[in-house]
């Protein structure tokens, strides 16, 4: 199977399957708690995630104005893990589980990356992009990633020496999977009364936006470059699902009184509310903002003007770890 298509959360490929109608009927804020705990996790691994790419082994490649020009241009490829203990509370909402059991859930990055030397002062900048367009009608899978950053060399390093830099970047990340449900969902809303979906689309979407403050030795022995580095991260993030699907409430078209109860309750709970798109879909999209920190380092291979790179990295916020193998033309 394609690591692209089990993206964020496997629960996704089990919305389809199983027993989606159940007699014992989830209470709508079950849902919402559900989506909550989404959220929360998610804040925890976008900004983790956003941060693949650009982690090159030189931490600083040079002036681009020299003999030879410095610059480099490549591709990346790797996961970071999502702890499946947080989302199980909106599979389980959606009439459904994580598939077997995985305590951790893989979450692939990948794109293509770029730097270039400065000139005058020691620093360099870089660039990542990533895009993954719609894969199918009746399965919408959607990605698409870009950043970049710049870092000044404090050691520019030589024989004796390695090389140490400070850097700072954004990066931009949404994702989102989309899938039709075949059958129909019920939630209790008050005791025997249910908001009704009849054949609905489901899509979980995510975003987030991080701001990335990065250190980085390395030194170079022969063909090895080994490498270390350290990142704070501010990500300001939100996460949450949207389902079309023509709505009902005890039996009749949903109206804005049913809305009102519907929130009411969640309200009651503690709960975000649902945002309703008429009688036709509804959806909970909810924020978080969060700082994270995070080590990267690994192994560089340097044949000629050919760089293999080979990382972890570890998150502390939720104590997940990543890899990367990246490859590319460095001057």
């Amino acid at each position: 199977m394609n690591n692209r298509k089990i993206l964020v959360l496997a629960l996704i490929f089990t919305l389809a399957a199983g027993a989606l109608f159940a007699q014992v009927y989830k209470p709508i804020t079950d849902l919402q708690r559900g989506v909550d705990e989404f959220s929360s996790a998610m804040a925890k691994a976008l900004p983790f995630n956003s941060t693949m790419g650009l982690n090159w082994s030189d931490a600083y490649i040079g002036q681009l104005i020299g003999v030879p020009p410095h610059f480099g241009v490549g591709v990346f490829l790797g996961s970071t893990v999502l702890d499946s203990g947080d989302i199980k509370t909106l599979a389980n909402a959606m009439y459904s589980d994580v598939p077997g059991g995985y305590s951790r859930l893989p979450y692939p990055g990948f794109g293509a990356e770029g730097r270039i030397g400065g000139f005058l002062l020691p620093f360099d900048l870089g660039i990542k992009i990533a895009a993954l367009p719609s894969v199918s009608d009746d399965f919408d899978l959607h990605h698409f990633m870009v950043g970049g950053d710049i870092r000044y060399a404090i050691l520019k390093g030589n024989a004796a020496l390695p090389k140490l830099s400070l850097g700072v970047g954004f990066n931009y990340m949404k994702g989102g999977i989309g899938i039709d449900i075949a059958g129909g969902q019920s939630y209790e809303v008050e005791t025997g009364k249910f908001l009704e979906l009849a054949s609905p689309r489901a899509e979980f979407t995510w975003q987030t936006l991080t701001l990335d403050i990065k250190a980085q030795i390395s030194k170079t022995f022969l063909i090895i470059t080994p490498y270390l580095g350290a990142g704070l991260t501010h990500g300001w993030s939100k996460a949450g699902y949207e389902i079309t699907s023509d709505l009902k409430y005890d039996g009749a078209t949903l109206n804005n009184t049913h809305k009102a109860i519907i929130n009411g309750a969640l309200n009651s709970a503690g709960l975000e509310p649902i945002d309703f798109d008429g009688a036709s879909g509804f959806s909970s999209i909810i924020k978080n903002t969060q700082w994270g920190m995070r080590l990267f380092g690994g192994l560089a291979f340097n044949l000629s003007v050919i760089k293999i790179d080979l990382s972890g990295l570890y998150n502390f916020n939720d104590q997940s770890f990543g890899v990367t193998l990246g490859t590319r033309f460095q001057m």
